[in-house]
């Protein structure tokens, strides 16, 4: 991840967006979850969220961890990761866009609206028995919609997948 990339504070007020940060991917599949270049990441998003809700704030790493070590591994690792929290009456939203190929966002646009949360639970548990090195590319996404319920997914005309969800309030 590119560490020049930098987080935004914006006003706390509802419906206002509190992080907005792009992020490059070179690399991102051999670095991901063991260097501080994502720490710092983690850290500068919760940190900026904190001002708005911090008890939904604390979920942010740990969805973007999940959501990109599991649900992502097997994406290009180029172009540019896109987190956006909005901070929404009593609630924050993250909309987290990822560049994926052609094959992996349909697999995972016709996935993520047919999954409620009781059969992600299933499959998420179906997958944590299986040694991770045969675990599914969906494995963040049956974690995503087992904690979250259903995933608001959009693919984007650049190639871009776009995927929103409530952290709570």
């Amino acid at each position: 991840m590119n560490a020049q990339s930098e987080i935004l504070r914006v006003d706390h007020q509802a419906g206002r967006v509190v992080v907005s940060g792009r992020f490059g991917l070179v690399g991102f599949k051999q670095d991901f979850g063991h260097c501080s270049r994502t720490a710092d990441l983690f850290s500068q998003v919760t940190t900026s969220a904190m001002g708005a809700h911090g008890d939904e704030a604390d979920n942010l790493s740990t969805v973007l961890n999940e959501l990109l070590e599991w649900g992502f591994r097997c994406a290009a690792d180029e172009g540019e990761l896109q987190i956006q929290v909005t901070e929404q009456a009593e609630s924050l939203s993250l909309n987290l866009t990822v560049p994926l190929p052609p094959e992996s966002m349909t697999l995972f646009l016709d996935r993520a609206a047919d999954f409620d949360q009781a059969r992600a639970r299933e499959c998420f548990a179906l997958e944590l028995a299986k040694p991770m090195t045969e675990a599914s590319p969906n494995l963040g996404l049956y974690w995503l919609a087992s904690e979250y319920g259903q995933l608001q997914a959009r693919q984007y005309p650049t190639g871009g997948l776009s995927l929103a969800l409530e952290l709570g309030g």
